[in-house]
């Protein structure tokens, strides 16, 4: 294996410290997101809401931060409390949500009941075709999701969003997480409830919707 092979970067001219104007093109991109970190005024319900939330267990806690992890990371989810600010208004300018991808349709169902036995419901649900997604709102008003991937491979993924159909309804449609879960559990098949129903176009809102 050659250096180069080894490490990819080295396949730009680092050690003489040029580069073709092809590479300054090409920006490198990262190999993963690392990890989300949250600032908040109400750290310890934050922290509460997130290890329950992702089933999380903190790496790392103090009083005024905490790493919180869940897989093989030393953290997925930072949450900072700092005491000069107050709780976001909302809506406000800020990051709209962040996902976690479940393995399937039944890992979905049981995160849905396990959250919804300790009072974390879903505020949107939606089948927007390349995913089935529930979406929850955290102590400050921030939107977290869990999700399950409904296309095996990004080429099937990628076409579909250029396609004339996402065009007219890039949002998805809405659906009732229990009938989500009666459709599971009475071994509907995965492709049938991945299937997204025909409602009509729907345009991306312009404004925040009411109670998300």
């Amino acid at each position: 294996m050659t250096t180069s092979e080894a490490n990819p970067i080295m396949d730009m001219n680092v050690r003489d410290g040029t580069q073709s104007e092809e590479e300054i093109e090409k920006l490198l991109s990262p190999q993963s997101l690392a990890h989300v970190v949250l600032r908040t005024a109400n750290y310890q319900t934050m922290v509460d809401f997130y290890k329950t939330f992702l089933g999380a267990h903190a790496a790392f806690e103090t009083p005024g931060a905490a790493f919180l992890a869940y897989d093989d990371q030393h953290h997925r989810v930072g949450i900072t409390a700092f005491n000069n600010f107050e709780k976001p208004k909302h809506p406000a300018s800020s990051i709209e949500h962040i996902a976690f991808i479940f393995v399937n349709l039944n890992y979905l169902a049981t995160a849905y009941e396990q959250r919804n036995a300790r009072g974390t419901r879903p505020t949107w649900c939606l089948n927007y075709r390349p995913t089935t997604s529930m979406s929850y709102s955290d102590p400050d008003g921030n939107r977290s999701g869990t999700q399950v991937e409904n296309v095996e491979t990004m080429d099937e993924a990628i076409p579909y969003i250029k396609s004339a159909a996402f065009q007219q309804n890039p949002i998805g449609t809405d659906f009732d997480p229990e009938e989500f879960v009666r459709r599971v559990r009475s071994w509907e098949g995965e492709d049938s409830i991945q299937a997204q129903p025909n409602d009509g176009p729907h345009n991306l809102p312009t404004e925040v919707p009411t109670g998300i």
